[in-house]
């Protein structure tokens, strides 16, 4: 069964704007805790790197919120690289406290979205039951697959390998240029012998390039799989379409793999040819090519990886369980590629409203507030003599800062909106796959 990529993206879209109420009424109390938090955490990381408290009160004049939170933010990740067991535990506590204050309204909202189960009535809510539970074992999985299993032992493996080869090449050796006379030593490393033989590029970058080949390698085998898996998932001796008729028969699907694996190979020694001795001694392939190639191949592992799981949230939500099965089945074959089509149109959508609602129509809002307040300055000037009241500029920015508060809280519910009509319709599309 094909997803109708631009069906889903439209009725989350449609969700998040058509069920603004019900969003509002369950995630007002979550969403404002959770800036309270990124605002907490925001100053435990200040106070980290000032060793001593700090709060809004401490900020100079001249420094926003903004800055600081730029300024907090750099911090915690060069905390992070460097191992701070302070740093470590605050963004621990802060990630728990964010997945379990979202998971708090985001799962009734999907199962709203997937089973159309209505919240229950209330203003203030801040649930959390076996549905929070599973929404946030499911993301931390889907999350933690591709950096766990993927990334990280990658990126352990680089580092292992790049410190071997510095010790490798820092190595001190000794030569004696007169044969005849063991007073003239000299001493060098491995690494000048190296550059002067002309065969540095093995272990300078000739290892990141071998990685690089085996990453391609693990791509195009995923991709082989993938798509012999979404051929092998039918029933019987041929393969179906979604409208029932025989399409390909299974000779002509072991024919198309075959060529298939041929082009793969064919791939792998076009790439040896073009990176082996002659082409590094040339300069054909520098390190930055070989670099190139394996961020863009683990680029293209945690896409995959991350959309084949990213409905599993959603339908663990729905159907009470942690099968991961069906979100596997959901995006097989084509559908993978529909499912992140869909995505990138939902995000084009929001970032084009998103754009509009901060360039146009908050500065029009800006300047109708704006001649508002010259108009009462000037209405008080007339009453007064001459004089300001001065109650009038406070009034006024108090209204825009609630107008920005307001517009910035309405944009979270809207965006969660999207994101949990988007995952229930992903829970009704697997069922129908299954049906």
């Amino acid at each position: 069964m094909k997803l109708p990529a631009i069906s889903i993206a439209g009725e989350a879209l449609n969700f998040g704007a058509r069920r603004m109420e019900t969003i509002a009424r369950v995630a007002w109390l979550p969403v404002s805790l959770l800036l309270i938090v990124d605002m907490a955490l925001v100053f435990a990381i200040i106070s980290i790197v000032q060793r001593e408290w700090t709060t809004f009160a401490d900020l100079p004049a001249n420094v926003s919120f903004e800055q600081a939170q730029r300024f907090a933010y750099n911090a915690l990740l060069q905390g992070l690289s460097n191992g701070v067991p302070s740093v470590w535990g605050i963004a621990a506590a802060a990630l728990l406290l964010n997945l379990t204050l979202t998971a708090s309204f985001l799962a009734p909202l999907i199962r709203y979205a997937g089973l159309g189960e209505k919240p229950r009535p209330g203003v203030v809510r801040l649930a959390f039951g076996p549905d929070q539970v599973r929404m946030v074992f499911a993301s931390v999985a889907s999350g933690l697959f591709v950096p766990l299993l993927i990334i990280m032992p990658i990126g352990l493996a680089v580092i292992l390998i790049s410190q071997h080869v510095e010790m490798a090449l820092a190595a001190v050796l000794a030569s004696f240029p007169d044969p005849n006379s063991l007073h003239t030593i000299e001493l060098t490393n491995r690494r000048i012998l190296m550059t002067e033989n002309g065969t540095l590029w093995r272990l300078d970058f000739g290892l990141m390039a071998l990685l690089g080949l085996g990453l391609t390698f693990l791509c195009a085998v995923v991709s082989f799989l993938h798509i012999r898996g979404s051929r092998n998932s039918v029933p019987s001796g041929t393969l179906v379409s979604d409208n029932g008729r025989d399409t390909e028969k299974r000779p002509a699907s072991a024919i198309g793999d075959g060529f298939f694996a041929m082009l793969i190979a064919f791939g792998f020694v076009a790439f040896w040819t073009a990176v082996g001795t002659n082409g590094f001694a040339t300069g054909l392939v520098s390190a930055v090519t070989a670099l190139g190639i394996v961020s863009g191949a683990l680029v293209f592992l945690a896409c995959y990886f991350g959309i084949r799981l990213l409905p599993f949230a959603g339908i663990a939500v729905n159907r009470r369980s942690m099968d991961a099965g069906p979100a596997i089945r959901l995006t097989r074959g084509g559908n993978i590629v529909r499912l992140g089509a869909s995505m990138i149109l939902m995000m084009a959508v929001l970032i084009a409203v998103g754009w509009a609602i901060s360039t146009l129509a908050l500065p029009a809002l800006a300047s109708g507030i704006g001649a508002l307040f010259r108009a009462s300055e000037a209405v008080s000037r007339l009453l007064s003599e001459g004089d300001t009241a001065g109650w009038i500029l406070p009034v006024f920015v108090s209204i825009w800062i609630g107008v920005q508060l307001l517009f910035n809280l309405f944009w979270s519910f809207f965006t969660y909106g999207v994101f949990a009509g988007f995952l229930g319709r992903l829970y009704r599309e697997s069922e129908r796959s299954t049906a």
